[in-house]
């Protein structure tokens, strides 16, 4: 591996402050528009989403789309921060989200009992590789959350086509997504091996 992963979260970082604001709005409506046509999520029951923020796609219209559509939707809210570990929560609505840990916008009340294995796990991370290696913020409640409540879903890569890089480094803890939309479209992961 050439870069570490401090050195890859840093170029991110650089990316995400070159990226201006009116950039960032009109790649999200491309990427929700991908993400609103592609089987996975037409064929979901659920979606588990995020709420963007920074560099990341602004998913609330996607997020609200869902919604509309009839689709159990659930989102993040850090449970724990020693050890990581988030919950999730099924929302009606987007009104009443609170900034929480991190100043990220997360859902209100009880966290849910299960979610359905014919959910859509939408990922968030810093950069992504082609085969499907997340980069987070180095916290680890993602990977956590992938590995445990979240493991039998099928899980896609969100981010903005210039976070799509050619390698990002991977642990033993890292755990990889099935697809990636960015967007410029949905790309599927080929099979590890």
């Amino acid at each position: 591996m050439s870069e570490t992963k401090h050195a890859v979260r840093a170029r991110a970082r650089r990316l995400a402050a070159a990226l201006g604001p009116a950039e960032r709005a009109a790649r999200s409506r491309a990427l929700c528009d991908h993400l609103l046509r592609a089987p996975a999520f037409r064929d979901a029951v659920g979606l588990v989403g995020f709420v963007g923020r920074g560099h990341e796609p602004d998913t609330r219209p996607l997020l609200a789309a869902a919604l509309e559509a009839g689709k159990r939707v659930f989102l993040p809210r850090v449970a724990s921060k020693d050890p990581p570990a988030l919950v999730f929560v099924e929302v009606e609505t987007l009104a009443g989200l609170d900034p929480g840990a991190f100043g990220i916008d997360e859902p209100v009340g009880p966290p849910a009992a299960a979610i359905p294995a014919a959910s859509l796990v939408l990922v968030p991370g810093l950069a992504f590789d082609r085969r499907g290696h997340r980069l987070g913020h180095g916290a680890g409640f993602y990977d956590r959350a992938l590995a445990g409540p979240l493991a039998g879903c099928p899980r896609a890569g969100v981010c903005l086509a210039p976070f799509l890089f050619d390698e990002v480094p991977q642990g033993g803890h890292d755990v990889p997504v099935h697809a990636i939309v960015t967007d410029e479209g949905w790309l599927p992961v080929p099979p590890a091996g």
